[in-house]
């Protein structure tokens, strides 16, 4: 619950899915976040193929999230087309990082990074990526 909540603390950007709060019920995890009018990727890659202009533009989305999330010291992990959304009004979106610090830490590893903005902690890993080389996250 604790690195989930910790994820959720991310200030609020137009690339990444809000999450309102993150609790504990019943043996289970809860995460509350925004409703999104939008599509996972991989859903729209069933129904045809992305022409190289919008496969760029998505791409370039999704590199904008993970900027945001490096300058606060997190690494994502878990990019699939699952966890990237397309916006009915076009714009692309990733999600899924409160669920992956929750997942990370019940498998002992603690995704937290050490200090917010610490770039290059990768959530406290020894030798992460320090996002300096492209997109290697996920």
């Amino acid at each position: 619950v604790e690195a989930a909540q910790a994820a959720a603390r991310i200030p609020d950007h137009p690339r990444l899915d809000q999450v309102f709060d993150v609790f504990a019920e019943g043996g289970s995890l809860w995460i509350v976040s925004e409703w999104v009018a939008a599509r996972p990727l991989s859903a729209l890659l069933t129904e045809k193929p992305l022409t190289p202009y919008r496969a760029a533009e998505v791409a370039s989305d999704v590199l904008m999230a993970l900027r945001v999330l490096h300058a606060h010291g997190w690494v994502h992990r878990n990019i699939t087309a699952r966890t990237v959304l397309v916006c009915d009004d076009g714009r692309v979106m990733l999600t899924g990082l409160a669920v992956g610090a929750a997942e990370e830490a019940l498998c002992g590893y603690d995704p937290v990074p050490a200090e917010a903005g610490d770039w290059g902690t990768g959530g406290g890993e020894p030798g992460a990526d320090d996002g300096a080389g492209g997109a290697t996250d996920g």
